[in-house]
């Protein structure tokens, strides 16, 4: 018995962590999905004449802790 489930809550906690998209001159910041899953791209103003690299970061921690969650919240 609790004062909410344990989705709520880890919810509730990644709600506050996130931060507004905060672009200046050197750089665009915009969030976007890419087949519904929420992504934040980085884009640069300035033109560059070669081609630039990527890094893709993938946040899959919260994916299991969610389902780690729905694991205990599970009639046994």
């Amino acid at each position: 018995m609790g004062i909410m489930r344990y989705e709520e809550f880890i919810s509730m906690i990644f709600r506050l962590d996130y931060t507004q998209p905060l672009s200046d001159e050197y750089i665009t910041v915009t969030d976007t999905t890419f087949a519904d899953i929420p992504v934040r791209l980085y884009l640069p103003k300035r033109k560059s004449e070669t081609r630039r690299r990527a890094d893709l970061v993938v946040n899959k921690a919260a994916a299991d802790v969610t389902e780690f969650a729905k694991l205990l919240s599970q009639d046994m």
